[in-house]
């Protein structure tokens, strides 16, 4: 039961984490590059994608990693990492809510034949607060990681 429970507690937070690294590292990149027109129509299509995808996601991926932490024994070395992993993706929540979402609003919202004047630094500015996240993410991943490690090889 804990192994497939790890299991399932690492894959979906390492698929959350990929899949914010993808955007950070790959899309926006590739999206700057384009032509303004292009670009802010592409920016916008994805905000309101991910928009309504990503916060279920999020929500998977805390929800999956607490369950794994229920079901360690209090105090031990996997129980710890757990817990450091459920904190990290708990953080992503406010950050992203404070941060990123309002931005994120901003730019699903646009009206493409009337961008704002100042819709560059907003996406510049995504870009940063994105950054952090998915140093967030990438630690909340190694420990969730980690935790499987040290129940699987008795370290627990």
């Amino acid at each position: 039961m804990h192994q497939t429970l790890d299991l399932i507690a690492v894959l979906v937070t390492l698929f959350l984490t990929g899949s914010e690294l993808a955007v950070g590292v790959f899309v926006h990149p590739a999206l700057s590059k384009l032509q303004d027109s292009a670009h802010s129509e592409a920016a916008k299509a994805l905000a309101r994608l991910l928009g309504k995808v990503m916060p279920f996601w999020y929500a998977a991926a805390l929800l999956v990693v607490v369950v794994s932490l229920l079901a360690r024994a209090v105090g031990t070395w996997s129980w710890w990492a757990c817990l450091s992993s459920a904190v990290l993706l708990a953080l992503t929540v406010p950050f992203s809510l404070i941060c990123l979402v309002p931005i994120n609003n901003r730019v699903a919202g646009w009206d493409l034949n009337a961008l704002p004047g100042d819709w560059k630094n907003d996406r510049r500015r995504w870009d940063q607060y994105h950054a952090i996240r998915i140093v967030i993410l990438v630690l909340a991943s190694a420990a969730i990681a980690w935790a499987a490690l040290f129940l699987k090889l008795g370290v627990a």
